[in-house]
């Protein structure tokens, strides 16, 4: 059996999750506090994971190092146990240098070494280095060697088939077989049997000749000599692993871990020297004052440091691998090696050590090999980071070296420059502020060489972000150029329709930062506002992303609150071109835009421009690529977003006008004829913004006399538009082609109805259309067909236009606050809204806010309570689908998860109780954790079915689906409402009891409502629902009644897949009684057994051996000790027979009788398997004896006769 320390590591290869693997980690660093002796078999078994082609596994395994190192802080080797061994591994106790001797580097490190002049076995010095040779004659690393696509021919010759085999069965040693005369030519026959036996054969002999094992190199090349010359196999030598390389005692433990990292970070594969940076930083997270090799003494440790810096610099310089994201460079090795160089920095002392490391890269930097550029760079950047409190010094020196490395050529230098300074921006400002108008000009300057096919903009954009948002940026913005702003902001609007959404962020990011620092302001703002408020004003209405449109509306809410009131006033003739924008759907093309984005950049190439044919599409959705519902959802996200950008700028206008004056009566006078306009107007569009707009104005909360003034009129229009039945400008053209069709249609049919100008409705319409008189051609039923689906489509849209108008109307008139005269005009379309299935989310939500405002209005008169009771039904509509609790509250509303799939996906599924979900949800968030008081009506919905007894819901089909209401309703409300207050988790825990007595209920609905139910609890109140858990549900599993079995094993799987890694603690309590199931005679019983059974074995090894207290104490402390014996099987305690026996056991045996004695008394199964005559019966009827004994402990000796044993066997059998 595997040792959990095994199944930790195992855990970091094959964790499910990134958050399992570094729980791992974790717990492997509480295994090397608690048994520090292990260090050297954890450090081994990590180096190995630090080797994985897996990137998740090689982060992972870097939390482990990192948690090992953190919780074994400097102690010497003596401390875990290596000086006893040393002898037996042949690892004589030298001194320092000669164990640098022992570990020196074998892939490029010597070679580096060769290339100095120096011996392989020398630590690296700044007076040996030289960095001109390593750029220009050392050895590239790149992905690989390319000795994965070399293709063999040599079927024929019988002695490299011979090294062919020895290397894979792992024999032959840096090119030297270490079995020879096992295999012969005869032996080389395409014989698949033949070739399992002597593998087999060769393994063993192997073993048992082989005094210890070698490292192997993670491709399978050994130590590197495998794939080089004759002459580079004989000088390489054959390497022990890390678990096998010793310290001298005294000796700090980590030693021989850090120079294998150090030895992989010139190895040929990408992903081997990436593990070995990732754990060089970790390590040297919390270990970097002892990378000396001693204990005690800080010489040591700076010279080691030195060596470790310098072979970081010429990974750095070295490495060519590189791919690419979104056009910009990702140089994992470079990355993780630059981080390495940081934590380096932190750890030295000396400042001639530190200038000298930034001059080493200052020479990187100014190679002509742009990778070379770009590995200097990322080294600046993170000791730039690390070495804050030096910034003025390091600055000197590498600030013209940025400055040059901006106007590179290279776009990812350019990138890599303007990042290296940004997380220094304010110590920089700080610290020279002569050199940043200069920085600033050269920032600014650079932006007029890039285009949209750039992708340095968003660092150099951010670079520029950072410095102006400084806090000490203000002492330096007056040495800038008198237009400096204006220019600035002037080339910041063409990088606004930049194809990266990064590019833009940073650019609003940018401008943002100008405004909030007050060096875009007065004058100098109020001449870009309405170019600003344009580009601003197009960019939310094509975009969908959430992050930049958050930016968006923090600077155009920004902008109005320091722009003037003659800068407002500028804007106020381009509301109208704003509210026209809202309008339209689709395509925007230039005709329409407030900025022609087409002519920002500079054409990359003459002869193909492509710029002028910029395509924009409202809500950033191409119609030809998306479904017409998530078409209609992001069209009408972004009318949602357009008006209330619209809103912000009225209110903050009208705030900073006097009262009386004329610019203030013209305004109050120009929205208001505005809204009643829209809200008169036939156009659907035209409504739903209008109401949009005065729904947002209204949460602004406007003054009132100024409120008064502007919406005069503007509630009795809203009154009269949701009682308006008027048909829409926008099926005006359906609407002349079905006019069309139903006259070719009428003539072809012969039938003669009024006048060539008359007018079909859509029911005249629909009866030519299905009119199935005289004889009808083909031609004939085509047009008739094409006729009713016009007229179909016809009422679609009225239908879909009428949904939003009123909803929007509806929702405009609760934002009043004021109690509306008529409720059924609001409360009508508002939930045929909610039930409606095709409704966009956005157009939902918009009716949960205005229901939950509602009843907020009403408190507890009617018809408040009547909607929440018609929402409760609603949601208990589909007794059958359950509600799973889960992080994303999207997935919580449209996905359900059904128990019994043939698939790992979910079912998506969209349903009536979508929409009252959300708009319990909207009063969740108003009410906070007053919901309970000012919504009672919800909770005697729900104790409804808790108030019956178990005889009434156990006979009555009423009663029964009463329960089923009560518990999908109990699993909605826990799964979206808050419960932090005591309250709250009260009302959650007592209904902990009535969900136990719903396992046993003999409908399954019930039951499985009941299960999940459990789940979502626990996910509010954890501690108090696990007690009822283990102490209620989990004796179920062994009662006798089938029902209550079913219902209690399917709690369990929906405990342990809902809480998912949050019910680790309790697994061993579990996973006890869940094992006794796996072979229960009831199928749904073992298949639910064996699904949690397979979702608690991936989270075992997390378990630790903490106890719990209060009552689980004991139950955790009896399960541990069961999952002890269970993994651990000669854990076990000897077995003593009850009865005399007339034969001795022999040592198997006990073990046997043991292992079945432990299977017996936890009610498990297994199998005795072994060879033929070894006492399998004997210990079977041992078991069988003692455990008659114990079902009847006074039987005497005479009683346990070989018949009265022989009866119990045949009965047992």
């Amino acid at each position: 059996m595997s040792s959990r320390r095994d199944r930790l590591i195992k855990l970091l290869d094959s964790g499910s999750n990134p958050y399992v693997r570094k729980a791992a980690a974790e717990q492997l660093g509480e295994i090397c506090k608690l048994h520090p002796h292990q260090l050297k078999i954890l450090l081994s078994r990590v180096h190995n994971l630090l080797r994985s082609p897996s990137w998740d596994t090689r982060i992972a395994a870097g939390h482990a190092v990192d948690s090992i190192a953190r919780t074994a802080p400097s102690l010497p080797s003596d401390t875990f146990g290596v000086s006893e061994t040393a002898d037996t591994l042949g690892c004589k106790k030298e001194s320092m240098n000669t164990y640098q001797t022992q570990t020196s580097s074998y892939f490029h490190s010597n070679q580096i070494n060769c290339l100095l002049g120096i011996s392989e076995y020398d630590l690296l010095t700044f007076d040996n280095f030289d960095i001109e040779k390593i750029i220009n004659q050392g050895t590239p690393l790149v992905a690989s060697c390319g000795f994965e696509f070399d293709c063999s021919d040599d079927e024929g010759d019988l002695s490299k088939q011979k090294d062919g085999i020895m290397k894979h069965l792992g024999l032959s040693i840096g090119g030297q077989s270490i079995a020879d005369g096992l295999i012969e030519g005869g032996d080389l026959i395409d014989d698949t049997l033949e070739s399992s036996r002597l593998m087999n054969k060769s393994k063993r002999k192997a073993r048992s000749t082989s005094k210890r094992s070698y490292s192997r190199d993670a491709t399978g090349t050994g130590s590197g000599g495998d794939n080089t010359n004759g002459s580079e196999a004989k000088r390489l030598k054959s390497l022990p692993s890390v678990e096998e390389y010793l310290p001298p005692p005294g000796c700090w433990g980590f030693k021989p871990f850090l120079d294998f990292l150090l030895q992989d970070l010139f190895h040929p594969l990408w992903e081997v020297r990436h593990g070995a940076s990732t754990g060089l930083r970790d390590l040297l997270k919390t270990q970097g004052d002892f990378v000396g090799g001693t204990t005690n003494g800080n010489i040591d440790n700076q010279i080691v440091l030195c060596d470790i810096a310098l072979k970081v610099i010429s990974v750095l310089s070295l490495d060519r691998f590189g791919d690419y994201i979104s056009d910009e460079v990702a140089a994992p090795v470079r990355e993780s090696a630059a981080q390495v160089l940081g934590k380096v920095a932190k750890y030295v002392t000396s400042d001639d050590v530190m200038e000298k490391i930034l001059k080493l890269l200052l020479a990187m930097c100014s190679s002509f090999k742009w990778e070379v550029k770009h590995g200097g760079l990322l080294g600046l950047k993170y000791i730039l980071a690390v070495r804050s409190n030096s910034i003025s010094s390091i600055t000197w020196l590498a600030l013209p070296c940025v400055i040059g490395a901006l106007q590179d050529s290279s776009d990812d230098v350019r990138s890599q420059a303007a990042s290296s300074l940004i997380y220094v921006a304010d110590n920089l400002v700080a610290s020279i502020p002569n050199e940043i108008p200069n920085l600033c000009s050269i920032l600014c300057n650079v932006l007029t060489s890039l285009d949209n096919l750039t992708t340095s903009t968003s660092s150099v954009m951010g670079l520029l972000s950072a410095i102006i948002s400084s806090s000490e940026f203000s002492n330096v913005s007056s040495s800038l150029e008198n237009k400096f702003f204006s220019t600035l902001t002037e080339r910041l609007w063409n990088f606004l329709s930049h194809p990266l959404l990064c590019v833009k962020e940073s650019c609003l990011l940018t401008i943002l930062s100008m405004i909030e620092s007050n060096n875009l302001n007065g004058h100098a703002l109020d001449q870009t506002l309405i170019t600003l408020t344009n580009n601003l004003f197009q960019l939310a209405v094509v975009e969908s992303s959430s992050t930049l449109l958050d930016i968006v509306f923090k600077t155009w809410k920004c902008a109005f609150s320091n722009s003037s009131q003659s800068g407002d006033l500028n804007v106020f003739n381009r509301v109208g071109l704003w509210v026209n924008l809202c309008l339209h759907s689709g395509i925007l093309d230039q005709s329409k835009m407030l900025v022609d984005w087409g002519k920002c950049f500079e054409p990359v190439d003459e002869d193909n421009d492509i710029s002028s044919n910029i395509k924009l599409y409202i809500g950033g959705c191409d119609p030809s690529m998306a479904s017409n519902e998530s078409l209609q959802d992001k069209v009408l996200d972004s009318r949602i977003f357009g008006c209330k950008l619209i809103s912000v700028y009225i209110n903050g206008l009208l705030s900073k006008l006097s009262n009386g004056t004329s610019e203030y009566i013209y305004v109050i006078s120009y929205v208001n004829n505005l809204f009643v306009s829209q809200l008169t107007s036939k156009s659907a569009m035209q409504r739903v913004v209008s109401g949009l707009v005065i729904g947002c104005l209204n949460d602004l909360r406007l003054p009132t006399t100024i409120h008064d003034k502007v919406m005069d009129n503007v509630a009795v229009q809203l009154d009269i538009v949701l009682n308006d039945n008027v048909f829409y400008d926008e099926l005006a053209c359906l609407f002349l082609q079905m006019q069309s069709e139903c006259k070719s249609v009428n003539a072809a049919l012969g039938n003669s109805i009024g006048d060539g100008s008359h007018v079909f409705n859509l029911d005249e319409a629909d009866k030519v259309g299905n009119s199935k008189s005289g004889n009808r051609s083909e031609d004939l039923q085509c047009k008739q067909s094409q006729l009713v689906s016009t007229v179909q489509e016809i009422r679609s849209v009225y239908q879909l236009l009428s949904m939003q108008v009123n909803v929007c109307s509806a929702w405009a008139l609760v934002s009043f606050s004021t109690r509306p005269s008529k409720l059924n005009p609001i409360i009508r379309p508002l939930m045929d809204c909610i039930k409606c299935q095709s409704t966009a989310k956005c157009l939902q939500v918009l009716a949960s806010e205005a229901l939950s405002m509602l009843i907020n209005i009403l408190g507890s008169a009617n018809p408040g309570p009547k909607i929440i009771t018609n929402l409760c039904k609603m949601i208990c509509s589909d007794s059958i689908i359950n509600y799973l609790s889960c992080d994303n509250t999207e997935d919580q509303l449209t996905y359900v998860v059904c128990l019994f799939r043939n698939s790992s996906e979910p079912i998506e599924t969209v349903t009536r109780s979508v929409g009252a979900l959300r708009v319990l949800t909207a009063l969740s968030e108003r009410f906070g954790q007053d919901i309970a008081s000012l919504c009672p009506c919800i909770h005697e919905f729900v104790a409804i079915g808790l108030s019956l007894s178990v005889s009434e819901w156990k006979s009555d089909e009423k009663k029964t689906q009463q329960v089923i209401n009560s518990l999908i309703l109990l699993i909605s409300l826990t799964s979206y409402w808050h419960c932090s207050s005591e309250t709250m988790k009260s009302w959650f825990e007592s209904h902990c009891l009535f969900a136990t007595m719903c396992l046993s209920h003999a409908h399954p609905n019930v039951r499985h409502l009941a299960s999940i139910c459990f789940g979502c609890l626990a996910k509010k109140s954890f501690n108090r629902v696990l007690e009822t858990f283990v102490f209620d549900v989990l004796p179920i599993l062994d009662a006798d009644n089938p029902t209550s079995k079913c219902g209690a094993m399917e709690a369990v799987f929906y405990m342990v897949d809902i809480l998912s890694v949050e019910i680790v603690p309790y697994i061993p309590v579990i996973l006890a009684a869940t094992l006794r199931r796996m072979t229960d005679y009831i199928e749904p019983v073992r298949l639910l057994a064996t699904r949690s059974f397979a979702l608690l074995v991936r989270l075992l090894p997390l378990v630790t051996a903490n106890c719990h207290d209060g009552k689980l104490k004991f139950k955790h402390d009896e399960s541990v000790e069961f999952l002890d014996q269970l993994l651990n099987p000669k854990s076990i305690k000897n077995s003593e027979m009850k009865v005399p026996i007339k034969t001795d056991l022999r040592g198997y045996q006990q073990e046997g009788l043991n292992w079945l004695t432990f299977l017996n008394k936890y009610n498990l199964h297994g199998v005795l398997s072994d060879d033929l005559g070894l006492g399998k019966s004997l210990m079977a009827l041992c078991v069988i004896v003692n455990h008659h004994c114990s079902l009847q402990p006074n039987l005497s000796n005479g009683e346990t006769s070989a018949s009265n044993i022989s009866r119990e066997c045949w009965r047992l059998h």
